[in-house]
């Protein structure tokens, strides 16, 4: 078995590298006006999630605890962008020195990466998704409940 001549060279490491101006771009995403709230909701979500007991719990389980932020951001972040104009996205890529191109590299990679990850960590990062689509169908309900009732 060899090892990488530097370890700075294994494909993930653009993730690592990329996600301080990905924490960046969901800020700035979770701020703009021209996206309507419904579909900044799923940032709100990977927040909430972050700071929820069962993710401080499998935040324990090495690379799994981690790997799972990083997917539900990356994921949250490409739905908000779907409904974002691209004359704004594309502004948002130029501050942060990001591509969609690189994005999409970043998402292949950890699609891959959720096929390699062998079967209960799979489960478990596909129960995350689905709590964490859970918790923004809740919080947008209740979000929508509140302005209903506050507009009448």
């Amino acid at each position: 078995m060899s090892l990488p001549a530097h370890r700075n060279s294994h494909p993930a490491w653009s993730v690592v590298k990329r996600l301080p101006a990905y924490l960046k771009l969901a800020w700035a995403l979770v701020k703009e006006p021209s996206i309507p709230w419904r579909h900044r909701a799923p940032l709100y979500a990977v927040l909430l999630y972050e700071i929820s007991p069962p993710h401080l719990l499998i935040a324990a389980i090495p690379v799994v605890g981690q790997v799972d932020s990083v997917i539900l951001l990356v994921l949250a972040i490409r739905h908000t962008l779907r409904h974002c104009p691209p004359r704004i996205a594309a502004q948002h890529f130029a501050n942060l020195n990001l591509t969609r191109a690189s994005m999409d590299e970043d998402s292949a990679l950890l699609s891959r990466f959720t096929r390699v990850v062998p079967g209960n960590a799979t489960q478990e990062i596909g129960a995350k998704l689905r709590f964490a689509g859970r918790v923004t169908r809740g919080f947008t309900a209740r979000r929508f409940a509140r302005w209903s009732v506050d507009l009448t």
